[in-house]
Protein backbone atom coordinates (compact mmCIF):
# COMPACT_ATOMS: atom_id res chain seq x y z
CA UNK A 1 0.00 0.00 0.00
CA UNK A 2 1.21 3.44 -0.56
CA UNK A 3 0.44 6.84 1.06
CA UNK A 4 -1.52 9.50 -0.20
CA UNK A 5 0.09 12.90 -0.89
CA UNK A 6 -1.79 15.71 1.58
CA UNK A 7 -3.26 12.39 3.48
CA UNK A 8 -2.30 12.49 7.32
CA UNK A 9 -1.16 9.06 9.12
CA UNK A 10 0.56 7.90 12.35
CA UNK A 11 4.25 7.59 12.88
CA UNK A 12 6.22 5.88 15.27
CA UNK A 13 9.51 7.62 16.26
CA UNK A 14 12.08 4.42 16.26
CA UNK A 15 9.51 2.40 15.39
CA UNK A 16 8.46 1.97 19.08
CA UNK A 17 4.34 1.46 18.94
CA UNK A 18 3.42 3.46 22.04
CA UNK A 19 2.12 7.42 22.43
CA UNK A 20 5.66 8.39 23.61
CA UNK A 21 7.01 7.66 20.12
CA UNK A 22 3.26 9.11 18.82
CA UNK A 23 3.09 11.79 16.00
CA UNK A 24 0.87 12.13 13.08
CA UNK A 25 2.54 13.60 10.15
CA UNK A 26 1.36 14.60 6.25
CA UNK A 27 2.77 13.60 3.08
CA UNK A 28 3.79 16.11 1.24
CA UNK A 29 5.72 14.14 -2.00
CA UNK A 30 6.26 10.57 -2.94
CA UNK A 31 9.67 10.25 -5.74
CA UNK A 32 10.63 7.25 -7.80
CA UNK A 33 13.81 6.61 -8.20
CA UNK A 34 14.57 8.86 -11.17
CA UNK A 35 12.86 11.59 -9.16
CA UNK A 36 14.33 11.53 -5.35
CA UNK A 37 16.71 13.84 -4.27
CA UNK A 38 20.00 12.59 -5.02
CA UNK A 39 21.22 13.17 -0.82
CA UNK A 40 18.36 11.47 -0.26
CA UNK A 41 18.86 8.71 -2.77
CA UNK A 42 22.44 8.62 -1.37
CA UNK A 43 21.34 8.26 2.28
CA UNK A 44 18.74 5.64 1.43
CA UNK A 45 21.83 3.67 0.35
CA UNK A 46 23.95 4.24 3.62
CA UNK A 47 20.88 3.02 6.06
CA UNK A 48 20.19 -0.19 3.41
CA UNK A 49 24.09 -0.91 3.70
CA UNK A 50 24.65 -0.19 7.74
CA UNK A 51 21.37 -2.45 8.95
CA UNK A 52 22.70 -5.46 7.84
CA UNK A 53 22.83 -8.57 10.51
CA UNK A 54 25.92 -11.31 11.14
CA UNK A 55 25.38 -12.64 7.56
CA UNK A 56 25.27 -9.34 6.00
CA UNK A 57 21.57 -9.48 5.01
CA UNK A 58 19.14 -6.50 5.55
CA UNK A 59 17.03 -6.54 8.60
CA UNK A 60 15.57 -3.27 8.03
CA UNK A 61 15.20 -1.74 4.77
CA UNK A 62 14.75 -3.21 1.49
CA UNK A 63 17.85 -3.78 -0.95
CA UNK A 64 14.92 -2.14 -3.25
CA UNK A 65 12.49 0.80 -2.77
CA UNK A 66 10.04 1.91 -5.25
CA UNK A 67 9.50 5.20 -4.06
CA UNK A 68 10.65 7.61 -1.84
CA UNK A 69 7.94 9.41 0.57
CA UNK A 70 8.62 12.83 1.93
CA UNK A 71 6.14 14.09 5.09
CA UNK A 72 6.40 16.36 7.75
CA UNK A 73 4.94 16.49 10.96
CA UNK A 74 4.77 18.92 14.29
CA UNK A 75 7.88 17.53 16.25
CA UNK A 76 9.69 15.16 13.26
CA UNK A 77 10.00 18.34 10.61
CA UNK A 78 11.23 16.46 7.56
CA UNK A 79 11.17 12.42 7.01
CA UNK A 80 11.83 10.30 3.71
CA UNK A 81 10.41 7.01 4.18
CA UNK A 82 11.51 4.02 1.82
CA UNK A 83 10.47 0.11 1.46
CA UNK A 84 11.19 -2.43 4.28
CA UNK A 85 12.07 -5.86 3.85
CA UNK A 86 8.14 -6.88 5.05
CA UNK A 87 6.79 -4.51 2.41
CA UNK A 88 6.09 -1.17 4.63
CA UNK A 89 7.44 1.63 5.80
CA UNK A 90 10.15 3.16 7.72
CA UNK A 91 12.30 6.89 7.62
CA UNK A 92 15.80 6.87 7.34
CA UNK A 93 18.07 9.06 9.03
CA UNK A 94 17.86 12.10 6.58
CA UNK A 95 18.12 15.28 6.80
CA UNK A 96 19.34 14.50 9.93
CA UNK A 97 19.97 11.63 12.97
CA UNK A 98 17.06 10.18 15.22
CA UNK A 99 14.84 10.43 12.90
CA UNK A 100 13.77 7.06 11.83
CA UNK A 101 10.33 5.48 12.06
CA UNK A 102 7.28 3.51 10.99
CA UNK A 103 4.67 4.72 8.97
CA UNK A 104 1.66 3.30 9.95
CA UNK A 105 -0.52 3.86 6.65
CA UNK A 106 -3.29 1.31 7.91
CA UNK A 107 -3.87 2.81 11.46
CA UNK A 108 -3.58 -1.11 12.50
CA UNK A 109 -0.75 -0.33 14.94
CA UNK A 110 -2.26 2.76 16.41
CA UNK A 111 -5.81 0.95 16.86
CA UNK A 112 -3.09 -2.03 18.39
CA UNK A 113 -1.80 0.64 20.66
CA UNK A 114 -5.25 1.96 21.90
CA UNK A 115 -6.68 -1.47 22.37
CA UNK A 116 -4.40 -2.75 24.46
Amino acid sequence: MIPKVNEQYHFFDDGKISESRHEIVTIEEICDLHSVPLDVFDAWRREVKYCVNYKGDPYLYAKETDFFIKARGEQTKELWFVRTISGGWFSIDYPKTWTAGKLDITGELYKQLHNA
